[in-house]
């Protein structure tokens, strides 16, 4: 297996992230992000800079569409990535 590399950092901020500040997040090879904005429509809310060398893949709507019909458990997988990004805490009332 070959081993993926690479670190990048999570910012939260108005404007694009300076390379001294602290990300809120670290993200590694194997890792995602931008699941939020891609399921709910919303606008993005982060900024995502290399800290090292990193290779992406982009996944397009329309592919992430063809993946959930044809595999509907997949979104409760998505769901919970979601709630952990968005530090969501279940709540009964």
């Amino acid at each position: 297996d070959e081993e993926v590399k690479g670190m990048a950092g999570i910012f939260l901020s108005a404007e694009a992230p300076k390379w001294s500040d602290e990300e809120v997040k670290g993200v590694r090879g194997g890792d995602y992000f931008g699941e939020v904005a891609l399921l709910t429509g919303q606008r993005r809310s982060s900024w995502v800079m290399a800290r090292t060398y990193c290779v992406c893949s982009l996944l397009h709507k329309r592919v992430i569409d063809e993946v959930i019909a044809s595999d509907p458990s997949c979104v409760v997988r998505l769901a919970r990535s979601m709630q952990k990004a968005l530090n969501l805490r279940p709540h009964v009332e």
